[in-house]
């Protein structure tokens, strides 16, 4: 069985900061940097895929504003509103 890993480790262009004093032992600390060196040495991309190299950030579904916010589809100022082709939008103009 393996053990829990944090997803930094799987960021080509995270830096790697297991050895910085970030409260881990020197043995876990050592641990770590080996099982790092494991992930890099390894090409975990299946056969023929390149691995992705820049990552787009995550964007929100969902956003309130408790002084209310136009609808980037209908201008009504409303607190709720979802992402959609639009933009972020009201609940009257979201194809749910």
């Amino acid at each position: 069985m393996s053990r829990d890993r944090s997803l930094d480790e799987f960021a080509r262009s995270a830096p790697s900061d297991s050895a910085d004093g970030d409260g881990a032992s020197g043995d876990e600390a050592a641990e770590a940097e080996a099982d790092s060196e494991d992930v890099d040495a390894a090409d975990s991309s299946p056969a023929g895929e390149e691995p992705v190299d820049d990552v787009s950030p995550a964007v929100s579904t969902y956003a309130f504003a408790p002084d209310g916010a136009a609808c980037d589809s209908c201008g009504a100022v409303v607190q709720k509103r979802w992402r959609d082709d639009a933009g972020l939008v009201c609940p009257d103009c979201k194809q749910w």
